[in-house]
């Protein structure tokens, strides 16, 4: 009796183990997917947690990478991120 009761100790070890592997393949998933996102000026002022006027005017002043289609202004997260990190480093070093 002892044994079947080690089988299935094992077998669930390896369900929880394939489990926690799942789990782990999805969050990177989302995060790739998550960084490489596009927003819009209300949504990049949201992340900033500044005004949607205060975006455009960065846009036009610090020349922040944007993409336009037709009248649509959006921004990649991840560009942003990169270009956040360069003007930090500009401007603290």
């Amino acid at each position: 009796m002892d044994n079947s009761f080690e089988l299935i100790n094992e077998r669930l070890q390896k369900i929880e183990d394939l489990l926690q592997q799942l789990l782990q393949q999805k969050q990177s998933s989302i995060e790739e997917n998550y960084a490489d996102q596009l927003m819009a000026a209300g949504e990049l002022a949201m992340y900033f947690g500044i005004s949607r006027s205060t975006v455009y005017k960065m846009k036009s002043t610090l020349d922040m990478p944007f993409i336009k289609i037709g009248k649509m202004v959006l921004f990649s997260r991840k560009d942003i991120d990169n270009w956040l990190n360069n003007y930090r480093s500009k401007n603290n070093g």
